[in-house]
């Protein structure tokens, strides 16, 4: 599970960080194309973001096939702050199940992220292949839509969740999705670049169960944040849901009582806890075109120093 942090000038000094992170742990570099087993996703600069787009393979021109609906991102367009360079990037590279997670820092406390990965569940017609980011490739990016309570949708003009798999209330609007996963069923692909609440056959989501406890955390006996796992969910018809993925090295988690990148211990795992944009612990079950993340964060399995 390797750990790297390096310091970035520029939106290309972050891609090649990835890049060389990846090959140096087990991935491939085709064109601009990342690829380990049923893994394929490509990173490209495209003016002044980093954008994503996963795919189920390679042509011979080392061009995706089946890609995603649409590219997520990070950078300058991307909510709630624009990149500031210089920054830190931290890389954790994970396996069994692949996974990559990037967080940058800059501004001392504000952070925007990527992450991308292989679903090992058992069944799937689809490869399980997944990729999300901070922000969406939608014009409307006034903020972030961030809470621990279901309350029926987007306010106006906020709308990308910010966080992984964290799409219910969105819009019914291709706008909106940050998050994909190519799961095969009832006739799709990817998942759809809608939101969960639409209820729309393919759109897959982790927050939306993960909501019941989110509002209840941090344990109110001792304040220790709680790792709650996510879970990824696929709408099927007749109103049903199928568990398409288990992320095996993140977790959704209330910050409340962390500082950025502290790091959990349990047994023998530890974790390094990070916010999902900028924690704001006056303000920490979030809301509507916010341009911070309250207290909602995610704790990624960590070996590093």
């Amino acid at each position: 599970m390797p750990f790297i942090t390096g310091s970035a000038n520029s939106l290309s000094d972050v891609l090649t960080g990835i890049q060389n992170a990846c090959t140096a742990n087990g991935w491939t570099l085709n064109g601009q194309v990342l690829s380990k087993g049923p893994c394929y996703i490509q990173l490209a600069i495209s003016g002044q973001d980093l954008q994503m787009l996963g795919g189920t393979g390679i042509d011979g021109s080392n061009n995706l096939t089946t890609p995603g609906p649409q590219p997520a991102r990070l950078g300058a367009t991307a909510v709630p702050a624009p990149l500031v360079f210089p920054l830190t990037y931290n890389i954790h590279i994970q396996t069994a199940p692949d996974e990559v997670y990037v967080f940058l820092n800059f501004s001392a406390n504000c952070w925007q992220w990527l992450a991308f990965g292989c679903s090992p569940a058992v069944g799937l017609p689809g490869t399980g292949n997944w990729y999300s980011a901070i922000s969406s490739t939608g014009s409307q990016t006034n903020g972030l839509y961030l809470t621990a309570i279901n309350t029926g949708g987007f306010s106006s003009g906020a709308c990308v969740s910010g966080a992984l798999f964290a799409q219910y209330g969105s819009w019914v609007s291709g706008w909106c999705a940050n998050s994909y996963f190519h799961h095969g069923l009832d006739g799709n692909q990817w998942s759809n670049p809608e939101g969960f609440q639409s209820y729309t056959v393919g759109d897959v989501d982790a927050w939306v169960n993960a909501i019941p406890m989110m509002g209840r955390l941090p344990n109110t006996w001792n304040g220790e944040a709680v790792l709650l796992p996510i879970l990824p969910i696929a709408r099927r018809p007749s109103n049903k849901v199928s568990l398409v993925g288990q992320l095996g090295h993140a977790r959704y988690i209330r910050n409340d009582n962390l500082a950025d990148g502290a790091i959990i211990t349990l047994g023998s795992d530890r974790w390094k806890t990070y916010p999902w944009a900028q924690k704001n612990a006056a303000v920490r079950n979030g809301g509507g075109d916010i341009t911070h993340s309250g207290t909602f964060g995610v704790a990624l399995r960590y070996d590093g120093p």
